[in-house]
């Protein structure tokens, strides 16, 4: 399609004529296919135009776009990737009059000039939103990819069987466990000896003393949510059978929060829940460990077009997609959840997140096994 690249070399991708010539080329395409790729790195620049003439209903697959994702995955599998903070440099190669693109500009910020009319002026400037993925800045200078400090606190409450604090920056979370042995439910199920007593001193449960169950306040949906985020998360990664009859209770509570809250008490839950089954090992209670793996959640989204890994409050206030991630510590996925704040996301962004996520949280449950080994009883 020449005259698509010529459009774009003129920058009149906005112009009446860039609609016309898309609708000669691909009017009677978008009825017959699902996926359009666009093999030349012009069409790109057009690509609101080609959406619009081909219909929404079709896949728009920028090749420039994958052969970074491509390029990504292979320095990382060569051990070539850059893991550590920081900004680096953008080179531009061109090849058009050098002048169109001298104006003082930031750093690794791609401009394409644009005229409304044949001749050589220039009337405007539009930044792509991709020259400004480049030079995104985060507030607290992390790499777009960069986990914020986390620091965990085993054994913080003294009288819970498992307890752990969790700051990942200034978001701070308590998780602490209690378990319960039932019992009253084993008692309830053997009969008597004819003349016998019955044992109140089993479990200290007494006549007096029977557990009850208290009407609970009422819950918030989103409060509701996250407690059944929590128990899904470390159900996935138990074996509840070695537990025996015993019930498990678990709170969070968010001492200060910054973003992140409800990742931030999967992990610290995580936490506790492991101190609780040495402890119980230890004292004997249990005979075998019920974890079967470790697990660990991060927050990922998308801010003004950039990929972030454990968004802030300043981050998260204006995604445009937001997402938490739970994961096992081999890199399985336990929950997805994916919210698109304003425009809808692609399945090509969709994944560059979950691999943000899975690595992520794959290096955050190797911090956890310290402060799980570290715990004193």
């Amino acid at each position: 399609m020449p005259s698509i690249c010529a459009l774009a070399e003129e920058g009149w991708a906005d112009a009446d004529v860039a609609q016309t010539v898309a609708e000669t080329y691909l009017k009677d395409l978008g009825s017959s296919i699902d996926a359009l790729v666009l093999g030349c790195t012009h069409y790109p620049i057009l690509r609101q135009v080609i959406q619009e003439t081909v219909g929404e209903h079709v896949e728009l697959i920028d090749s420039g776009e994958a052969t970074a994702r491509e390029v990504k995955s292979l320095l990382k599998d060569k051990g070539l990737a850059r893991l550590s903070p920081g900004t680096g440099a953008l080179e531009r190669q061109l090849c058009d009059d050098l002048d169109h693109f001298m104006l003082p500009t930031p750093p690794s910020v791609l401009l394409v000039w644009r005229r409304d009319s044949w001749g050589p002026s220039l009337l405007d400037w539009k930044l792509l939103r991709f020259g400004e993925m480049m030079s995104f800045e985060r507030t607290d200078g992390r790499a777009a990819d960069a986990l914020r400090p986390v620091r965990i606190t085993p054994g913080f409450l003294i009288n819970a069987e498992g307890s752990a604090l969790i700051e990942m920056g200034n978001t701070r979370v308590i998780a602490r466990l209690q378990s319960r042995t039932n019992c009253h439910r084993i008692c309830a199920a053997s009969e008597p000896k004819a003349g016998s007593r019955p044992n109140t001193q089993c479990c200290r449960v007494r006549p007096k003393h029977v557990l009850r169950v208290r009407p609970a306040r009422r819950t918030l949906g989103a409060t509701h949510e996250i407690q059944r985020l929590i128990g899904r998360s470390l159900r996935a990664i138990s074996n509840r059978r070695l537990m025996g009859e015993r019930t498990i209770t678990l709170d969070c509570d968010v001492l200060q929060a910054d973003g992140g809250t409800r990742t931030a008490a999967i992990t610290g839950a995580y936490v506790a829940f492991a101190i609780a089954c040495k402890r119980l090992m230890k004292e004997r209670r249990i005979t075998k460990s019920p974890i079967i793996s470790e697990v660990a959640a991060v927050s990922v989204g998308i801010v003004d077009g950039t990929p972030l890994l454990d968004l802030k409050y300043d981050e998260d206030s204006r995604a445009q997609v937001d997402m938490n991630i739970v994961c096992t510590g081999d890199g399985r996925f336990i929950e997805v959840q994916g919210t698109a704040e304003g425009a809808p996301f692609t399945r090509e962004q969709m994944d560059d997140l979950l691999e943000l996520g899975r690595e992520a949280s794959s290096s955050l449950s190797g911090s956890s096994d310290r402060p799980i080994e570290a715990a004193e009883f």
